[in-house]
């Protein structure tokens, strides 16, 4: 299986999980009206020459913003949770777990230890360049672009805001055209409560991201499909802009054959597939099963859809609806279009959104539903008859570098195992999607999946350079500040101290001395040892 060959491309064009936007309708979008191009030429302009007013470096700014961003989030919240409602038909439970509880818990991360990532570390330097002194100072990369997608239209723009804010970068925020109401809120609001000199939203289509691509960024963040990922990240190579790219994939969860309770199994992987109508880049697209668990892990699964959702889950509150008819449509031909045995749900109403959860068991590595990501709550069940077969079959369908992998097992030796042997963005173990609730891990892909990292204290990093400075004196013209090595003539005797110098180990970090003081440790230092002599 080669995920680059051309029927593979084929395959992708044509089956996109993302139906309203296309790579065509990115890399050649219809011209704007002059008015609306030359508004985005000046937004980016007055976020550039913000930052180089120099006004986002001190902390007090950066936490003043902060401030704003998490002052919006509280006055805001329920404003947001009606958008989201509106936008994606997601319960409000969901609301306030999938996306303002992760925001409100970052908050704290970053008023405790912003002070302590800014402050420059000192770094042990080579002895032969003694006296001095070493750090990495952490400095702002500048005016950053997020493009932000529609299934977690407030956490996944906002997150990346933050880190930007901590950072010390201005930011133009382009929220997804398919959720239209939270986009609305966020340009009304945002520059509201932040520095609209630093802080922008720009709302519109494809179009309008493409008129954005064109111009020169700092850094920008993508968050969609791998396919659009690419051409965000063309576009960035254009001005060797790097790129934070979050792009999703085929996350597979592995089940053993040694499981001590299949309906905690069961109860959480029908939560991860179904959370957001499965519109979610870290939920489980498929399982792994040992055949000896095919039954248990059914049973427990169909008793976890009606447990959550009752005997017709089209009724329930607790289940969302996908963004849009057209998704539906492109769910149900998944559906209808696959070799193996649906065993629970199959049902798509497309005018309503609706799709019910749906286990399919053993369709064709080849069908639609193993070759693209679902993006909708449907799940298939992969026979294998063992670890070898399981990692074998992850790799023809996920590729090397899904966004994330779930493997359920009691035995400690299969884990390490498959944690060895398959590669993703994250893991969870015996569990979905809650490392990305973690403060402070990374969350990211590799891969086909994007590069880069953010959350926590990544988000800080992903949006700073980090610069080495070294620090010379000129206070003082002595062999000892200025030693005569590096400077011309050669001779044998000079040549004969370097390779010697490449011996001796780097001395630790100097506390902050004046040269005068540093100078006249050594030089006691120095006094004491030929005493000793």
């Amino acid at each position: 299986h080669d995920p680059f060959s051309s029927q593979a491309r084929a395959r992708n064009i044509k089956h996109f999980p993302y139906p309203q936007v296309t790579v065509s309708s990115m890399s050649n979008p219809p011209p704007l009206p002059p008015s609306i191009q030359a508004s985005i030429e000046g937004t980016h302009a007055d976020t550039v020459r913000a930052f180089e007013t120099h006004k986002t470096r001190p902390y007090e700014w950066r936490l003043a913003q902060m401030r704003g961003l998490k002052a919006m989030v509280m006055e805001r919240q329920e404003e947001m949770i009606t958008a989201m409602m509106k936008d994606l038909g997601r319960p409000r439970a969901e609301c306030d777990l999938g996306e303002m509880s992760g925001l409100k818990i970052s908050f704290d991360t970053f008023f405790a230890e912003l002070k302590g990532w800014m402050s420059p570390d000192p770094r042990p330097i080579w002895g032969l360049l003694a006296p001095g002194k070493g750090e990495v100072r952490p400095e702002p990369m500048g005016s950053v672009l997020i493009i932000a997608p529609f299934n977690f239209p407030f956490l996944l723009t906002l997150k990346p805001l933050m880190g930007c804010i901590a950072a010390g970068c201005c930011a133009v925020v382009k929220p997804s055209e398919l959720v239209p109401a939270c986009s609305a809120l966020l340009a009304k609001h945002l520059p509201s409560y932040l520095d609209p000199s630093c802080f922008r939203v720009v709302q519109g289509g494809a179009a309008e991201t493409a008129s954005l691509l064109q111009l020169r960024w700092d850094k920008i963040v993508f968050t969609g499909s791998t396919r659009v990922g690419k051409v965000v990240a063309a576009a960035a190579a254009r001005h060797l802009t790097p790129c934070l790219l979050e792009c999703g994939g085929k996350n597979a969860a592995f089940v053993d054959d040694k499981v001590q309770s299949m309906a905690v199994i069961g109860r959480r992987l029908v939560w991860g597939r179904t959370f957001n109508c499965g519109q979610t880049c870290l939920a489980p697209d498929y399982v792994l099963c040992m055949e000896s668990s095919l039954q248990p892990l059914l049973d427990a699964l169909l008793k976890a859809v009606e447990d959550a959702f009752g005997d017709d889950p089209s009724k329930s509150p607790d289940l969302s609806r996908v963004i849009n008819s057209a998704a539906a449509t492109r769910l149900k031909g998944v559906i209808e279009g696959t070799s193996g045995t649906v065993v629970c749900g199959g049902r798509v109403e497309v005018g309503e959104r609706y799709v019910s959860p749906t286990i399919i068991v053993n369709p064709k590595l080849t069908d639609q539903v193993m070759v693209e990501e679902s993006f909708g709550p449907v799940l298939c069940i992969i026979t294998v008859s063992s670890v070898d077969d399981a990692v074998s079959k992850h790799n023809k369908v996920s590729g090397k570098h899904p966004l994330a992998f779930y493997p359920f097992s009691s035995n400690r030796r299969v884990i390490e195992e498959l944690l060895t042997r398959v590669r993703s963005g994250g893991v969870s173990v015996n569990d979905v999607i809650c490392h990305a609730g973690m403060r402070n891990m990374p969350f990211g892909g590799l891969g086909d999946s994007g590069m880069g990292c953010y959350f926590g204290q990544y988000s800080f990093e992903a949006f700073s350079h980090r610069r080495g400075v070294f620090h010379k004196w000129l206070n003082y013209d002595n062999e000892l500040c200025d030693p005569s090595l590096r400077y011309a003539p050669s001779t044998p005797t000079k040549v004969m101290v370097l390779q010697i110098g490449t011996m001796i180990p780097d001395l630790p970090p100097l506390p902050s001395l004046s040269p005068k003081s540093v100078i006249l440790l050594a030089g006691t230092v120095l006094a004491l040892w030929y005493l000793r002599q």
